[in-house]
């Protein structure tokens, strides 16, 4: 039989290590900027030898999961909240808790992307996906936070990955949500057909839908190919009707680009 284990390191005024914890409850949402951790301390546990807490906003927290001690980081953050009653509960936050306090530089760009905004608020770790060119755009939050939820308005996605022990900060635009799929896979069986066939790029039929997010929240759509097609739907920001008709005709040209893309 497997062995839960759980690991939870606070670094704060000093180092703290517990092997216990009552309940974890981590959520990680790509729909939201900040992934949340809440952890349930044990209610006899005591701090050498002590009752009261000495955790405090701000301490960095890791958590580690697993079984019988073969753990993996499943949490990284700080601490938002400290618990008055007992059982004590902490509740964390991932990476975006300091951008919520980080000031913005405030600029104005005539055409910039978003790996270009970000950098030049400071942001270097960061991966850019989906149609990343904004165009005209000026930095008004007072906050780096309340910038990436201005994004998120538009249609864009803002959010931590852990890897390689670093928070890697993923931005951009990924989908219409009108459009987003759910495909359900059946545990205990072979999905991959051993009958697959090569498909040429003249043998496939699609429609392919293209959407621009505006600054204002608007959307421009347009759509191409064949009405029977199978449908895909590529994003753009910030491009006129004309401009995302001849950049979806490029995507149409080259139709095996668009597999992956929903």
């Amino acid at each position: 039989m497997y062995r839960l284990t759980a690991k939870v390191t606070i670094r704060g005024s000093r180092l703290w290590v517990l092997r216990h914890v009552t309940e974890a409850e981590i959520v990680r949402d790509t729909e939201q900027l900040t992934d949340m951790c809440r952890l349930t301390m044990p209610k006899l546990i005591t701090w050498d030898g002590k009752k009261e807490i000495p955790v405090r906003r701000g301490d960095a927290v890791t958590v580690e999961l697993g079984y019988d001690d073969n753990l993996q980081v499943a949490f990284s953050g700080y601490v938002r909240e400290v618990g008055f009653k007992r059982p004590v509960v902490l509740t964390c936050e991932d990476e975006m808790y300091c951008l919520k306090g980080m000031a913005t530089n405030k600029k104005a760009y005539r055409n910039v992307d978003i790996e270009t905004l970000l950098k030049d608020q400071g942001l270097t770790n960061v991966r850019v996906f989906g149609e990343q060119r904004l165009g005209q755009f000026r930095v008004t939050d007072n906050t780096v936070a309340a910038l990436l939820a201005r994004l998120k308005q538009s249609g864009g996605r803002s959010f931590f990955r852990q890897e390689d022990g670093e928070a890697v900060l993923y931005c951009g635009v990924i989908f219409d949500r009108e459009d987003s799929r759910c495909q359900v896979l059946e545990t205990g069986r072979n999905i991959i057909a051993d009958t697959l066939k090569q498909q040429k790029a003249d043998d496939m039929r699609i429609n392919l839908k293209a959407v621009s997010l505006m600054p204002n929240g608007k959307k421009v759509k347009i759509e191409l190919g064949d009405k029977d097609g199978e449908r895909r739907t590529v994003h753009a920001y910030n491009k006129s009707e004309v401009e995302l008709k001849a950049w979806a005709q490029q995507e149409l040209d080259d139709p095996s680009c668009l597999y992956g893309k929903n």
